[in-house]
């Protein structure tokens, strides 16, 4: 998670990226039709869970916040993560009597502390609270995949299908109310009428933001790895999603295997902006070290121009638990990395970069998973076996939370 004011999180099996994701693709509709599904009455928050085992946790302010525990359940909290309650995801083949631990969450999207959206496993399950997740409205959405809003009423929804003849069919939706009206404006299957090129990218997609109503990115995999300057896949939209071009970014020479992250922006229809890439250096000595980096970029342009700023390099062993990170500003930012053990910290947009191991007093061996940094002091992290933890010095000092130790 880069950005931690309006995070989009989808979950699953492809693990790519800092994350493991898999999408279920909605079915077509004619580009301009609108989709409406009645809303069903509004449904209560959930009881608290009990033992939580989680995953990730994203908090909005000091009290309140989300997460998901092992099983893909969406869960919100009210005490700084002492309490977790369920959320509604009801399985319409069971009956609402399934209604608060029936279904996985796929797509998730949390624009501040009262606005959420939610897209579940089963029938399209699309849910939306105004009020941080005291209730919920149940909506109908045409798929399950990337949630990405600018206001509580503008967004977008990017589904996946899966792999058709060497393509990934996905889809793009918007709304304008909220996620009541969804409309189909870019497909893998539909052509543009000028270059009979697809309206949607069909490479292997690794997230989706919007910047304004009409720009916005969509970040992939690179599909040609071996190339002598293989380049991360991005693309970028300036007509609200219509049509989509390739955006360039300074290419890397000698690393195999980049994967892209669309760019993060501070705020979020702001000018400046950071993109993380993380690659693998085709050295001999880095390839028998299994060395990985991550390379910076930064825009001070809203996108239209990218510098390379600055990289972290470390070895990456079979036991690794892999990257995750959060970042609070433009230049402000963390980095979770070597095994758990160890933070990496910059204040200007990743040109420089301080490390010290976490400290977690009276509990050795603790290895967090993911972290997250509400302000320069305050922050969160979850370990590798699901429990919760809090920093209020910046990520120096870890101490448990009652409900991930529970």
């Amino acid at each position: 998670m880069i950005a931690q004011r309006g995070v989009g999180i989808l979950i699953g099996a492809l693990g790519i990226g800092f994350f493991g994701w898999s999408l279920v693709r909605g079915s077509l509709t004619p580009v301009g039709t609108p989709r409406l599904t009645a809303a069903l009455p509004i449904i209560k928050q959930g009881p608290p869970a009990v033992h939580p085992v989680l995953r990730w946790v994203e908090m909005t302010s000091r009290q309140h916040g989300w997460s998901l525990n092992r099983s893909d359940r969406l869960l919100v909290t009210w005490n700084e993560g002492d309490t977790w309650y369920r959320t509604p995801a009801v399985d319409v083949a069971n009956g609402p009597s399934n209604a608060w631990n029936a279904t996985r969450v796929q797509g998730f999207y949390a624009l501040n502390a009262r606005d959420a959206w939610v897209s579940t496993w089963v029938h399209h399950g699309f849910f939306r609270t105004i009020n941080g997740g005291r209730t919920w409205l149940k909506l109908q959405a045409p798929g399950a995949g990337w949630l990405d809003f600018l206001t509580p009423k503008r967004g977008w929804l990017l589904t996946f299908g899966g792999v058709a003849m060497g393509t990934y069919p996905s889809d793009l939706y918007d709304t304008i109310d909220g996620g009541v009206h969804w409309h189909l404006v870019a497909s893998t299957f539909s052509t543009h009428p000028k270059t009979s090129q697809p309206t949607l990218p069909p490479n292997l997609k690794t997230g989706l933001t919007f910047q304004s109503p009409t720009q916005g990115w969509i970040a992939s995999v690179d599909s040609y790895y071996y190339g002598s300057q293989p380049s991360p896949a991005l693309s970028k939209t300036t007509n609200g999603g219509h049509s989509w071009t390739w955006a360039s970014l300074p290419r890397e020479p000698g690393t195999g295997s980049p994967i892209g992250n669309p760019p993060e922006f501070f705020p979020a229809t702001g000018r400046h902006g950071l993109i993380p890439l993380v690659s693998s250096p085709f050295t001999p000595s880095a390839h028998l070290a299994q060395t990985r980096h991550v390379v910076w970029y930064q825009t001070n342009d809203r996108g239209i121009h990218w510098d390379r700023v600055g990289q972290i390099m470390q070895p990456t062993a079979h036991h690794s638990r892999g990257l995750d990170i959060s970042f609070i500003s433009a230049s402000h930012g963390w980095v979770l990395w070597s095994q758990g053990r160890h933070l990496w910290r910059t204040r200007n947009g990743g040109r420089t970069w301080t490390t010290w191991t976490i400290h977690t007093p009276k509990h050795s061996g603790v290895h967090l998973a993911t972290i997250d940094f509400l302000t320069a002091f305050y922050g969160w992290a979850v370990s590798i076996h699901g429990e919760l933890w809090s920093t209020a010095d910046g990520g120096k000092v870890w101490t448990p939370v009652a409900a991930g130790n529970s």
